[in-house]
């Protein structure tokens, strides 16, 4: 099913929506997940649309308080009320009367990847989908992938508590303070040597 919808300011009650039909253009349409958020998703946003494509954002944060660049770079918004909500989310952009068709939907920020991969899934767009988004979010998850690959992989576990997870946090900072020492070692040996070997080229 297509993703409908394209409003200039609009917001999931469905206020100041374009009318007309389909929009005859070449152009990739890309909807944005939170395009004003964080800090440096605007200028992705500016230029993906600087890039040829036609960029449409959604998100919490009302149209007036988006970056100045995020603007720039944006042909629609849509505002929504509860954006992690998957399921109200896809309503909204399902009652969003866009009159074009949607091609991907994309977001830059780590902690909106699972929405954004449910929103793919529901409108049938190209990209990760929930299980293969879980293997970039969850890391004992990847590993375990990376594992079943036969890729070579730290050791690691998950922790079952948060004594535990303490535990393997102390047992990290040791590993990392070690190999600090290890290679502090190895660069003061380096220096000796450069030095030895500059008073041997005087001689």
């Amino acid at each position: 099913q297509e993703a409908p919808g394209h409003a200039r300011n609009s917001s999931d009650r469905g206020s100041g929506r374009w009318a007309g039909g389909e929009i005859d253009s070449p152009a990739m349409n890309v909807l944005i997940i939170q395009p004003g958020f964080p800090v440096e998703i605007p200028y992705f946003v500016r230029g993906l649309s600087q890039a040829g494509a036609r960029v449409l954002g959604v998100g919490d944060t009302p149209q007036r308080s988006l970056p100045r660049v995020a603007k720039q770079g944006l042909s629609a918004y849509l505002q929504v009320g509860n954006l992690w909500n998957a399921g109200k989310l896809i309503d909204a952009l399902r009652r969003w009367d866009l009159p074009l068709k949607l091609h991907r939907v994309e977001c830059l920020w780590e902690a909106a990847m699972e929405l954004t991969a449910e929103v793919r899934v529901a409108f049938g767009l190209p990209g990760l989908d929930p299980d293969q988004t879980q293997l970039f979010r969850d890391k004992d998850a990847m590993r375990n992938a990376l594992d079943r690959a036969g890729i070579r992989n730290p050791r690691h576990a998950r922790a079952a508590s948060d004594g535990a997870a303490a535990k393997l946090t102390a047992v990290e900072a040791n590993l990392v303070a070690s190999e600090s020492q290890t290679r502090q070692a190895v660069l003061t040996q380096h220096t000796e040597l450069a030095t030895a070997a500059a008073l041997l080229a005087q001689a």
